[in-house]
């Protein structure tokens, strides 16, 4: 079937810690969720990154995964009418539309009027924020004072 992803698979020799580590980044994106669930250090994942070349490739596969089901919501949401994720996919998907086209950049910006703009943010942050909330209340991600440098 042409499209489809083939499923990760990795060599005999690798970690039984491997495979959770890396559907767990998938489905995050996030190293410091991955390295809990597997239950391994940060330390020892990025060791492993650099000392076998196949883990790194699986690592930025699974980096991928996690981009693509962000950048498919995002697009739900900008087909939904949400002109701040149109923005953000004009401009990650057609160079014309990222900083510095000035031209273009005017008319992104006239989508909204400038209160419709800061009520659209004050509204994104919220979400951001909420989902920020279910991520530490489900220990996806660290609480501020907990966090983990990269």
């Amino acid at each position: 079937m042409a499209g489809r992803k083939k499923k990760q698979t990795l060599p005999a020799h690798a970690p039984a810690w491997s495979l959770n580590f890396l559907l767990t980044l998938s489905a995050t994106g996030n190293v410091t969720a991955a390295c809990r669930a597997a239950d391994v250090s940060r330390a020892m994942v990025y060791e492993h990154k650099d000392k076998y070349p196949e883990f790194a490739a699986a690592w930025d596969g699974s980096l991928e995964d996690a981009l693509d089901k962000l950048e498919g919501k995002l697009w739900q949401m900008g087909a939904g009418g949400n002109t701040r994720a149109i923005e953000l996919v004009l401009k990650a998907r057609r160079p014309i539309f990222r900083e510095g086209n000035n031209s273009v950049n005017v008319q992104v910006n006239n989508i909204m009027s400038p209160e419709e703009e800061r009520q659209h943010s004050e509204a994104m942050m919220n979400e951001v924020d909420l989902i920020t909330a279910r991520m530490i209340e489900h220990k996806m991600i660290p609480e501020d004072d907990e966090k983990e440098p990269d």
